[in-house]
């Protein structure tokens, strides 16, 4: 039997390789690598499919957070609300800052819970990070609501949104939207990236400067900041992506729906709201009696990959003990990372395996 794998890159560029390496002699042949016409062009692009005036290429996703927190006034002291449920990306760009993070539960749908934030707020809170995760949008009118009652700062963490919708709302536009392009996200690089967008000219016009050592052009630096720029070349690949996201996150969402269809009442599928357009980064089912370990031995043994996203919460790391937090801190958190499971979810994969991996797990329910 062939391996089903939890994604396959390779797939991908090779539909795509030919217009890539047009893309790359293009940057190569006019030895434009830093900061060229294909970053401006692709801060447009993500702008305006932000429904955002203003698009800033970043070199990382991390980069985009811990750069849109110092444009929020994020410094040593001041407290960050975020989730436990999260890649420790987003913890990492609060302590960049010498700021501190507040986690707050999630709710099950694995996004803030807005109550909990509500309650976790003091007078030092200065920004709030809601984590679209998974392609799925956080509760954004309940969030913003509390965060504009209070004063706050919105930075969104969409590192695994892009194109994902609350109240026909794109994810970015409720405040400093952040976004990864790391390669195995929706719409990815050939390496790693970054991509923020907003509404205020002057918040993009200082992380602009923020981003490339505070020069205003080669000689003038105008304030000392670090090294965080797109690469050309990685722009010029993400454009010639940017033509099939929209196919790519159908494709996702028919997976999600053909996975649904056929797995409801046996694990438990992703929760989706009315007002929700998922895009399905990520298909995460939750199992029940405490069976993922063993569903995910008997997928391996069958040949079906799979992940877990992510086996150690936030707040559990070694890193975060400084937080004070403990177990049973968090307990949906918690749940989530012992029951939860990745499945094979890319554009690229094809009908048949979809259907190996339903079959594999309703032979491990015992359902016919």
């Amino acid at each position: 039997m062939s391996l089903v794998p939890y994604i396959d890159l390779k797939r991908q560029h090779e539909e795509l390789k030919v217009e890539i390496l047009a893309a790359v002699e293009s940057v190569v042949s006019r030895g434009a690598f830093i900061l060229g016409e294909e970053v401006l062009e692709l801060e447009q692009w993500f702008a305006n499919f932000s429904d955002c005036q203003f698009g800033i290429g970043v070199s990382s996703g991390t980069a985009a957070l811990s750069l849109s927190l110092q444009e929020a006034g994020v410094a040593e002291d001041d407290e960050v609300i975020t989730v436990p449920n999260t890649f420790v990306a987003t913890v990492s760009a609060i302590e960049a800052c010498r700021a501190r993070a507040i986690l707050v539960d999630v709710l099950n749908d694995h996004t803030m819970d807005p109550q909990a934030l509500e309650l976790a707020i003091t007078p030092e809170t200065k920004a709030v990070i809601p984590v679209h995760l998974y392609g799925k949008a956080c509760h954004m009118r309940e969030i913003s609501e509390i965060c504009i009652k209070n004063n706050l700062a919105i930075i969104e963490d969409a590192a695994q949104a892009v194109g994902a919708k609350f109240d026909d709302k794109p994810v970015g536009s409720f405040g400093i939207g952040c976004f990864s392009l790391h390669p195995i996200k929706t719409l990815g690089a050939c390496g790693d990236g970054g991509i923020i967008v907003t509404n205020s000219e002057k918040s993009s016009e200082k992380l602009k400067l923020a981003r490339n050592l505070g020069l205003k052009d080669r000689d003038t630096c105008l304030r000392f900041s670090e090294n965080n720029r797109l690469d050309n070349l990685q722009a010029a690949i993400v454009l010639v992506k940017v033509k099939h996201l929209s196919n790519w996150i159908l494709k996702r969402r028919e997976i999600a729906k053909t996975y649904n269809h056929a797995l409801e009442g046996v694990v438990n599928i992703p929760v989706v709201h009315s007002d929700d357009y998922h895009t399905y980064s990520t298909y995460v089912i939750t199992c029940r009696d405490e069976e993922r370990d063993k569903l995910m031995e008997f997928l391996r043994e069958r040949h079906v990959e799979t992940k877990v996203h992510y086996p150690i919460p936030v707040h559990l790391q070694p890193a975060a003990s400084h937080l004070g937090y403990q177990k049973g801190d968090f307990p949906v958190t918690e749940w989530f990372t012992e029951s939860m499971l990745s499945l094979p979810s890319f554009p690229q994969l094809t009908k048949d395996e979809q259907q190996t991996v339903i079959d594999t797990i309703l032979e491990f329910y015992g359902v016919s």
